[in-house]
């Protein structure tokens, strides 16, 4: 793929479709908790203890950041992999990405950012960092099997694992 090419992936529609994909579900799960979503901002990269990354959840701003840049890198191997189904895969990968991130800005909203500052010194901070990235991991799990949304977790299984580790 030539260097324009690349330039040329709009991203912004695939973050647009992906949000739009979970919005009903994790609306409904924030009215329940009593909050307000997050915010979904685009930014050109996101480096995070020395790595790319696809996304962010930044509990200052109560944001999600989405890193243009890695989107459209995956997008590009997804294009080379699988043709013209890589758009549909990259927005079921990026929704659950997405949901991740929402369930960090439940999670703050609870309290655990404040619970993580208070255990930073100790190896119970690891511990709950652990524990709180598998409870975001499992609410996407969940968001996509359950018939909230429409999401065939065992299709995109794969390129949501590759999203949140490509580099």
């Amino acid at each position: 793929m030539a260097q324009t090419e690349y330039f040329s992936i709009n991203v912004i529609p695939i973050i647009e479709r992906a949000w739009k994909k979970i919005y009903p579900a994790i609306y409904y799960d924030a009215r329940e908790r009593g909050v307000s979503l997050p915010k979904v901002i685009p930014v050109r990269s996101i480096i995070e203890d020395g790595k790319s990354v696809i996304s962010k959840y930044n509990s200052r701003t109560e944001t999600i950041e989405v890193s243009t840049s890695h989107l459209r890198s995956f997008i590009v191997d997804l294009l080379r992999k699988e043709g013209v189904n890589a758009y549909f895969y990259a927005v079921d990968a990026l929704a659950m990405v997405l949901a991740h991130e929402v369930y960090h800005h439940f999670q703050n909203k609870e309290g655990l950012h404040e619970e993580l500052k208070r255990l930073l010194p100790t190896e119970k901070f690891v511990e709950r960092y652990v524990e709180a990235e598998l409870e975001a991991d499992y609410y996407a799990i969940d968001l996509a099997k359950s018939s909230r949304i429409n999401v065939d977790y065992d299709e995109i299984k794969y390129y949501w694992e590759n999203l949140k580790e490509w580099k």
